[in-house]
């Protein structure tokens, strides 16, 4: 669809969205056939995250070779953590995992890679949350309201105060200067432009996002200042870049807004996926489910195409499918008689007089 919009608009195709989109197609399809249940799946993605790490400290790129700082928020802080979940899954210790993913998420808040660190301490709140399926049911919901607090409320005063080092203090208090951006919006100042863009053209798209023009950017500026956005010399030169490329850093308001409504169909169904798997998730590889989906819900709402996400979107939703598949067939197990059953104690009545 993006590329129908771009052709039925007369504009350049936009190249990296098109072949991220194939991309992911071909190895979703590919993963399908090389994994036949949730652990192999699991397996598939614990490889896949060795090879991206490898790269990484191996050969890097120009924004992964200089500090360590660096590395971690650009290269190997998600496979690293999927290693680390899904060596741990292995051992069958739900609360091991749940560990690691509360150091992971301090580690990269102290590295100010905060979009990583909320990944890792939602998953971790989630799958405290969940439990064993023998907890009542006001239990679960008692946890889940008091990590919800902790994220939203505790966390954030412990970054303003210098929990995590006055690096990312002084960071995090000068984006939110310049950004004016409201704390719901977690530092992204991109999806005011997004709303303007997508409610201009909701059907067919733009063909490119670099031909949204000067009205829509002037109306996605109207949106940020409903928003509490004061100041629009601070996000749009984030909007707009050097060389006049638009930036909406999601993938999902990025296909909307590119291909239309249809193109968008693929981004929303990985949020439905990756959602149903998150509460779905059960048994020994549940920590790994909820952190690829958690990640993958958050890649896909507030990331760009780029960084290898093709690949670890296709085996992300490939573990997810598994995971809600298994679940269902548990779930639709016929159960054994019990000897309480009348019909039970008929048939083996029957059985014990011939």
């Amino acid at each position: 669809m993006v590329a129908a919009s771009a052709f039925l608009q007369g504009v350049p195709l936009p190249v990296t969205a098109i072949a991220s989109l194939l991309a992911a197609a071909l190895f979703a399809s590919s993963a399908v056939k090389l994994t036949a249940c949730e652990r192999d799946a699991g397996q598939l993605i614990s490889w896949t995250a060795a090879g991206h790490a490898l790269f990484f400290i191996l050969i890097g790129t120009s924004n992964t070779s200089d500090t360590f700082e660096h590395l971690w928020k650009y290269g190997i802080a998600t496979p690293v953590t999927i290693i680390l979940i899904y060596m741990a899954v292995s051992t069958g210790r739900t609360w091991l995992s749940a560990a690691l993913l509360a150091t992971l998420g301090v580690a990269s808040m102290s590295l100010g890679f905060r979009s990583h660190a909320l990944v890792c301490l939602i998953s971790m709140v989630i799958l405290i949350a969940k439990g064993a399926s023998s907890r009542p049911r006001w239990a679960k919901v008692g946890v889940a309201i008091v990590g919800i607090y902790a994220l939203a409320i505790l966390l954030p005063n412990s970054i303003s105060s210098g929990a995590f080092g006055a690096d990312v203090q002084a960071r995090t208090i000068a984006q939110e200067q310049v950004s004016d951006a409201p704390a719901f919006l977690a530092g992204r100042v991109e999806p005011p432009f997004s709303i303007a863009a997508i409610s201009e053209k909701p059907l067919l798209g733009w063909g490119n996002l670099n031909k949204i023009d000067h009205a829509t950017e002037a109306s996605g500026v109207q949106i940020a200042r409903d928003l509490g956005m004061e100041n629009p010399d601070s996000y749009r030169k984030i909007w707009i870049r050097e060389g006049g490329q638009v930036s909406l850093h999601s993938v999902f308001f990025e296909s909307w807004a590119a291909g239309g409504v249809l193109a968008a169909g693929f981004p929303a169904l990985l949020i439905c996926l990756f959602s149903v798997a998150v509460i779905q998730a059960r048994g020994q590889y549940a920590a790994l489910v909820v952190l690829v989906s958690v990640q993958g819900l958050w890649d896909v709402i507030f990331s760009p195409w780029g960084y290898n996400r093709p690949i670890l979107f296709a085996i992300s939703a490939v573990l997810a499918c598994w995971c809600i598949t298994e679940h269902r067939r548990v779930k639709n197990k016929p159960r054994p008689h019990s000897v309480s059953d009348p019909n039970h104690l008929v048939g083996r009545f029957s059985q014990n007089r011939t």
